[in-house]
């Protein structure tokens, strides 16, 4: 898992890198890219993170108002849990590596109640990709439109290891020999 989230890591740096070349290229100086933290009240985020089409309006806004308060590119990362303590809690929120000044009250006065903060706002970020790998290894995943206890796990499972078994057109052969004694 540390490996993918690595490497996806390095792609979603690309990106950014190329933008942070532009930039450097037209105005002369490299920009800086912040780590911040965006929460919506919980119990709203909670209830957007249910469907696709929610969901997807939910970050459509935290986007669309990042770059209104001064985000001019970055990435933006969904997480669903806190661990608190010992524990994970469901508490919905986005981390974004963003170039550019976040107007933090701005936001605040689009979105009362909700939290952002920057991410060790007295720190560079000193590497892009892991960064965004450890935000990968724990990112929220998708959403689940089936019920857990109505997949059959096991035909699940071989169907990965052998393509085509729940079609019925997969093509296993069982290529041991059987030996015979005489």
């Amino acid at each position: 898992m540390n490996d993918e989230a690595l490497r996806q890591g390095v792609e979603t740096e690309k990106p950014l890198l190329r933008y942070s070349k532009l930039i450097e290229k037209q105005s002369g100086r490299r920009p800086e890219i912040g780590h911040w933290v965006v929460s919506p009240p919980q119990e709203w985020g909670k209830s957007m993170m249910q469907t696709k089409e929610e969901f997807d309006g939910m970050l459509r806004i935290i986007v669309k108002d990042l770059q209104e308060c001064g985000g001019k590119a970055g990435v933006t990362i969904f997480h669903p849990w806190r661990q608190k303590q010992t524990e994970w809690e469901l508490s919905p929120h986005f981390h974004s590596l963003i170039y550019g000044y976040i107007k933090t009250n701005k936001f605040r006065r689009l979105h009362p109640g909700w939290i952002i903060k920057k991410v060790h706002p007295h720190e560079k970020i000193n590497s892009i990709r892991h960064t965004l790998a450890y935000l990968f290894t724990h990112m929220g995943l998708g959403i689940a439109e089936r019920d857990p206890d109505d997949i059959n796990w096991f035909e699940e499972t071989m169907n990965l290891m052998i393509p085509g078994v729940k079609s019925g057109k997969g093509t296993y052969k069982d290529t041991r020999t059987t030996r015979t004694n005489s």
